[in-house]
């Protein structure tokens, strides 16, 4: 009895840790910059928060509306206006016409970028610490 008992409990442990994902504290974290603005977090908001975290690179307002077709280019750009106005997103302007958006450092991590002057692409470069001189 005694096994099946721990088990249960390793089972209940690992529900637990599942239910808290990166994602989910993204989602939270977001919350609540948005409610200290008096801003809902909605379907739409939460669908460009979403697609920033998983790109990897700021993106364009024609790389998300080409991303989240369900999300009209005009609402996506009221969300990043109103995101950002929250702290949440981080706009990049570019030697372009172009504005890139990324999710703020405080909710991902501190990081460079590296322009294409011909092209206009935006990559994230992540500092190496200092190395240890002796």
């Amino acid at each position: 009895m005694p096994v099946v008992r721990q088990r249960q409990d390793t089972t209940k442990k690992n529900a637990a840790t599942r239910a808290s994902t990166p994602i989910e504290n993204l989602h939270e974290l977001v919350a609540i910059h948005l409610v200290r603005t008096d801003q809902r977090y909605t379907a739409g908001r939460q669908a460009v928060i979403e697609l920033l975290a998983s790109f990897g690179r700021p993106m364009s307002i024609s790389d998300i509306s080409g991303a989240i077709p369900d999300v009209p280019r005009s609402s996506a750009y009221r969300h990043l206006s109103d995101l950002e106005r929250a702290g949440v997103v981080r706009r990049i302007a570019t030697s372009d016409e172009f504005a890139r958006f990324e999710l703020a450092e405080d909710l991902t991590h501190h990081h460079h970028h590296l322009l294409c002057s011909l092209c206009g692409k935006v990559i994230d470069v992540t500092p190496v610490p200092p190395l240890n001189v002796r």
